[in-house]
């Protein structure tokens, strides 16, 4: 609808992975439409990642023969995009360049890649949403955190339809690429991964799966030592808050 609905001078930018998939959507679209990601042939291409740390980030945006240099305060390639669309909207709306310093001040809602420490520890809560996207550049980030060793805490992903056993398995292949340390998975879904990760090769001594909260706080908690950053991530309706609140009291205890 909204592609649809644009002006002739309107313009719609979307995500370079999604192009094939939204293309039925766009073809009647009376707008420009630009792409932006990291391959070749995107119209604003992030082509170099300058520094990417736990409190910043910085990349240069290539938009036909010009490079921008982009600063916000996260990490992670799913805010890369995020903010070199906002930055492709700034740009193609001739906001002033001296505006998007704005970017390196920004106010995430909660639970979006929240990273906090306590008592030596780092817990990472992103369990606002998921889905296998967003997971895997979780991952990807989480394993760029400086900390002693890397625990995962991963609960079921809601309303993937037919894509739901491809989409958990998939998850397996991640944690094995950003080799964690410990696995603690939570529902039924995530049995796809845990038969996926023993598939692949994966240890079996470092994955555990739970259908109850309470076991898999009481593993959790036997397993924790200081210097550990612990990343949680599943759906909203997983409540994983209620998992953080109980490893942060047992950190403070």
């Amino acid at each position: 609808e909204i592609a649809q609905n644009l002006p002739g001078d309107g313009a719609l930018i979307i995500n370079q992975k999604d192009e094939e998939r939204l293309k039925p959507f766009i073809k009647n679209c009376k707008a420009s439409y630009y792409s932006v990601g990291f391959e070749p042939g995107a119209d604003f291409r992030i082509t170099n990642i300058l520094c990417e740390k736990e409190t910043n980030t910085e990349y240069l945006l290539q938009h036909k023969n010009k490079s921008y240099k982009v600063m916000f305060n996260a990490m992670g390639k799913h805010n890369m995009i995020n903010s070199a669309m906002a930055y492709a909207l700034g740009l193609l709306a001739q906001i002033p360049e001296s505006s998007f310093a704005a970017l390196e001040d920004i106010s995430f809602t909660e639970m979006r890649f929240n990273i906090r420490e306590i008592n030596g520890h780092k817990i990472i809560n992103d369990a606002y949403n998921a889905n296998p996207s967003s997971v895997s550049y979780a991952l990807d980030s989480f394993a760029k955190v400086q900390s002693q060793r890397k625990l995962f805490i991963f609960g079921d992903m809601f309303e993937l339809g037919e894509y739901e056993k491809e989409g958990h398995a998939l998850i397996a292949k991640k944690i094995i690429e950003n080799n964690m340390d410990l696995i603690f998975l939570l529902g039924e879904r995530v049995k796809e991964t845990y038969n996926k990760f023993l598939e692949l090769g994966g240890n079996r001594e470092i994955i555990f799966i739970f259908s109850e909260k309470k076991d898999l706080v009481s593993e959790v908690k036997k397993n924790i030592m200081k210097n550990d950053a612990i990343l949680l991530k599943a759906s909203r309706g997983m409540y994983f808050e209620t998992i953080e609140k109980q490893i942060e009291e047992y950190i403070n205890d």
